[in-house]
């Protein structure tokens, strides 16, 4: 009998040889299978919501109505398997961006290695300050409560006012 090498194919999503099984033969793996339906599934809404108007108007209605139950089911799946891997990769990807950010510290960081740190924004951009995790998560966000708290902080750990090195408000700086 003839016998015939496993033909290697490249998989239409990521590109990469595999060999085909009887059930899939253009597609390497889920994730790629997972990709190609959901690119798919972007592709047949946008169409449809240019051929239907009113689905938009019912879409953002619906969605005022139920919005607790969506923040339920929201907080539910982040308690299963999927949605704890998903956060990890969130998490994962966001620490990954902040190593690439050109900021400017300040001050060197004075906390022993063992305490987490994170870098306080003092002008909402460049110039950061670095300040331990949980007193920096006290108060989330770009609220003048936040900074105004963190500030207070700074001055306390590093000697340091944040007012008259800006010369201004730290708030008008971000607009």
């Amino acid at each position: 009998m003839f016998n015939n090498p496993e033909k290697k194919k490249i998989c239409l999503i990521c590109e990469e040889e595999f060999t085909p099984s009887i059930y899939n033969k253009k597609l390497c793996s889920e994730r790629c299978r997972l990709e190609r339906r959901r690119k798919w599934f972007r592709k047949y809404m946008k169409e449809y919501t240019i051929t239907h108007p009113t689905y938009i108007e019912y879409q953002k209605r619906y969605f005022k109505e139920n919005r607790e139950n969506f923040k339920r089911n929201k907080k539910n799946w982040y308690k299963t398997q999927k949605g704890k891997q998903y956060l990890r990769e969130v998490r994962s990807q966001y620490k990954y961006k902040l190593k690439n950010k050109k900021w400017i510290p300040i001050f060197p960081n004075i906390f022993p290695k063992e305490l987490p740190v994170d870098y306080h924004h003092v002008d909402g951009k460049w110039f950061v300050v670095p300040l331990p995790t949980n007193i920096h998560k006290m108060n989330n966000g770009k609220s003048k409560d936040h900074l105004e708290k963190n500030n207070e902080w700074i001055e306390f750990f590093h000697n340091f006012n944040v007012t008259k090195f800006l010369g201004s408000d730290p708030m008008e700086l971000q607009k």
